[in-house]
């Protein structure tokens, strides 16, 4: 006999940038690039058991709705709400294992390149000294900070089988909209009046304005801790050590001048968002929805020319839209496109941007699982993302840190980047990261 609460039906609306994933989803299915996914790479050391982790994504898959749900609409304007029904089965998260001494890089781009039927799927690579787990998830379903608190609760699971898993509905607004609709007009503002002045900057992408298909390619920069200290002291030094998104915004946009400039176009400006947390530090709910604003930023072909200069550029422009709150802004605007087709709104957006959407993707999302040290019984040394992106704008530029250590990983679509100009990013990236010596 089952329980009221397994029976019956969750009903959980779009919120956050929920929204922008859908419609950028929606463009990417029919281009033929696929769905929106992410993956996720923990490096371990010690005595990792494939059991523990079996057990306990079992219980995390039986526990969580959204992870049996699928995002559906109650009528034409309505807004998109994930749906699901119980009782709930162990199956939406998949555990497999490969042969020993496999290569991480290969099994990770196969990953990305197949349909996978569960919401979270991992791979299990056993390696001389250690093992490699390789997490997938949908992007629609959860943020980068998400990914890392379902993975956080699989560990607590696994550490601790007697324990019940957590039920507690972990979803929902991390962002206030305003009760009324006069105060969200009057509060929507900020944005609008942003994005006008955004607009009127020419910007291209690396990518074609067409969408099309092309498989998901990346590549990893991993930084030692003597390196990523080098690192850390340059932006300090480029920031006042208060807030670093500038520093690596200004890099990523350099990067990608250094592929405009080797193609023989000069003089390109660049406008590019950067996400915004919603979730309080430290907290460990909710894990689901892409629970995050946005922040829209812009470089002229000038400021881009010299790093300290788009730094301080980049800088000021926070400042402003912080005393704003352009972030909430965005999100009421958003909340209010949810009830048309996101077909409609990924349209007028790419029609406002001459159909780049962006010049590029970028985030810094801080310390990788900063909650635990342990994952099913093995130490986790090092751990990044590899998240993708969509064509257009065809590349993207991400950071984390473990352990004191930085990632990078550059993510494009297959035809956006020659291996040349792949080369030629990562050049202008360790340049500008490092200060022109390793």
């Amino acid at each position: 006999m089952t329980s009221e609460r397994e029976t019956r039906c969750f009903s959980v609306p779009l919120v956050g940038c929920d929204g922008f994933l859908l419609g950028l989803e929606g463009m990417m299915g029919r281009a033929g690039q696929g769905r929106h996914v992410g993956l996720s790479v923990l490096k371990l050391t010690g005595a990792f058991s494939v059991e523990a982790l079996r057990s306990a994504a079992t219980r995390f898959s039986q526990s969580h709705p959204l992870l049996h749900a699928r995002v559906r609409r109650r009528h034409w304007f309505g807004i998109p709400e994930w749906r699901a029904t119980g009782p709930f089965s162990g199956e939406a998260v998949g555990v497999y294992e490969r042969p020993e001494g496999g290569s991480v890089e290969a099994i990770c781009r196969e990953l990305l390149c197949t349909v996978s039927s569960e919401a979270l799927r991992f791979e299990v690579i056993p390696r001389p000294g250690g093992v490699f787990v390789v997490v997938k998830w949908l992007h629609l379903l959860l943020d980068g900070r998400g990914i890392e608190l379902a993975l956080y609760e699989i560990a607590r699971l696994a550490e601790h089988p007697l324990e019940a898993p957590c039920v507690q509905e972990s979803w929902g607004a991390a962002f206030e909209l305003p009760k009324t609709m006069e105060e969200r007009r009057q509060k929507v503002r900020p944005f609008v009046e942003r994005y006008n002045v955004l607009k009127l900057l020419a910007f291209k992408s690396l990518g074609r304005v067409a969408a099309e298909a092309g498989e998901a390619r990346f590549k990893t920069l991993h930084f030692d801790e003597f390196q990523s200290e080098k690192i850390r002291a340059r932006a300090d030094h480029l920031t006042g050590g208060i807030f670093q998104l500038p520093y690596f915004f200004a890099v990523v946009a350099r990067a990608h001048a250094a592929v405009f400039a080797g193609r023989g176009e000069s003089g390109m400006n660049y406008h590019a968002a950067a996400p915004v947390q919603g979730r309080r530090r430290g907290a460990k709910h909710p894990i689901f929805q892409n629970q995050m604003s946005q922040f829209y930023f812009a470089l002229t072909h000038e400021e881009v020319g010299n790093l300290e200069t788009a730094a301080k550029s980049i800088h000021s422009q926070f400042g402003l839209m912080a005393r704003h709150k352009v972030e909430s802004a965005f999100l009421i605007m958003l909340h209010w496109f949810l009830r048309f087709p996101s077909r409609f709104y990924i349209h007028l957006l790419r029609r406002q941007t001459k159909g780049s959407i962006t010049s590029f993707f970028h985030s810094h999302t801080g310390q990788f699982m900063p909650e635990t040290q342990m994952f099913c019984g093995a130490q986790i040394s090092d751990g990044w993302h590899i998240p993708t992106v969509s064509q257009p704008p065809g590349s993207g530029i991400f950071f984390s840190e473990r352990n004191r250590c930085l990632t990078a990983t550059l993510s494009w679509r297959d035809g956006v980047l020659s291996e040349s100009e792949v080369e030629l990013m990562c050049a202008r990236l360790r340049e500008d990261l490092l200060g022109g010596c390793e």
